[in-house]
């Protein structure tokens, strides 16, 4: 049950990051892998939008890593404002 709400947690902040970073939004998974040393969840969307607009998976990765930690730290600095008012 957990999992599920991670994996859909996780999926929908990389939709965000994928429609903000200019990419277009494809089907894709969250799963975990079967290497615990790859992390606890992987996903392949770096890699089917590296093909689709020809840029390198690392690229694409990083585009959308960056725009994920900008999304998170904005709602963080909303959080803090609010909390001062």
């Amino acid at each position: 049950m957990v999992n599920k709400m991670v994996k859909e947690e996780l999926k929908s902040l990389i939709i965000k990051a994928i429609k903000s970073s200019g990419f277009e939004s494809t089907d894709f998974l969250v799963e975990r892998p079967k290497e615990a040393s790859h992390g606890e969840y992987s996903t392949s969307i770096a890699l089917v939008l590296a093909k689709k607009f020809k840029k390198s998976p690392m690229e694409v990765a990083n585009e959308i890593v960056a725009q994920i930690i900008q999304d998170l730290l904005i709602f963080i600095y909303r959080k803090k404002f609010l909390l001062r008012i």
